[in-house]
């Protein structure tokens, strides 16, 4: 898998040449995208919140955590889908987030 500013994506020399495998795969880079959006979002509008002092609502950040959340459970699933098929899925990006959006807790 292959990040580039944010976006994921499948090289063509990992495909495995089984349609449904990498279709699943692809999909799993797309959902991959969108959690990272939603970190950046997020990730970004903390040193201006801790600056201007401004507490976030307990809702606000429960909706956010559970937008994740859900989002992680998607990409689980498709992961288990493409075991199934005996394909290898591409890995969950934690390392990544961990590292590029260190002030977001999710």
């Amino acid at each position: 898998m292959i990040v580039w500013h944010g976006y994921f994506a499948v090289p063509e020399a990992a495909k495995t040449g089984n349609q449904e495998i990498d279709e699943i795969n692809l999909e799993l880079a797309q959902v991959y995208t969108s959690v990272t959006r939603l970190l950046r979002e997020k990730h970004n509008s903390a040193p201006f919140a801790a600056y201007l002092n401004i507490m976030e609502e307990d809702e606000d950040v429960a909706r956010f955590k559970k937008c994740v959340s859900n989002a992680r459970t998607v990409c689980c699933k498709l992961r288990h889908r493409v075991k199934i098929l005996g394909g290898k899925p591409l890995n969950e990006p934690l390392e990544y987030w961990r590292k590029t959006f260190f002030y977001v807790d999710f």
